[in-house]
């Protein structure tokens, strides 16, 4: 299956600090087991928590942000491998 991004209506976040494109939901309604997603950060704002979801984050273009967590930061830039972490954690970006 082929998923144009540029299709899709992009969802605003709930923070106002970007818009989600939702490429794949596994199951289509209620809550989801599997999410892929395509994010448009527009500002500085923390990431919001799904504690029980391992989360991937990945950087595809840009100047790339740095996560701040709790006990570290992680800076990432287009290129660098995705960054796995647990979604109860919320960094801020």
């Amino acid at each position: 299956m082929i998923v144009e991004a540029d299709a899709l209506a992009p969802q605003p976040w709930k923070n106002g600090g970007g818009r989600t494109r939702e490429l794949l939901r596994e199951p289509a309604a209620g809550d989801w087991r599997l999410r892929l997603s395509l994010a448009d950060i527009d500002a500085d704002g923390p990431f919001s928590a799904f504690p029980g979801v391992e989360r991937w984050f990945v950087v595809l273009e840009g100047d790339g942000v740095e996560l701040r967590f709790a006990d570290r930061r992680q800076a990432l830039r287009p290129g660098d491998p995705p960054l796995r972490f647990d979604g109860a954690e919320a960094p801020h970006c």
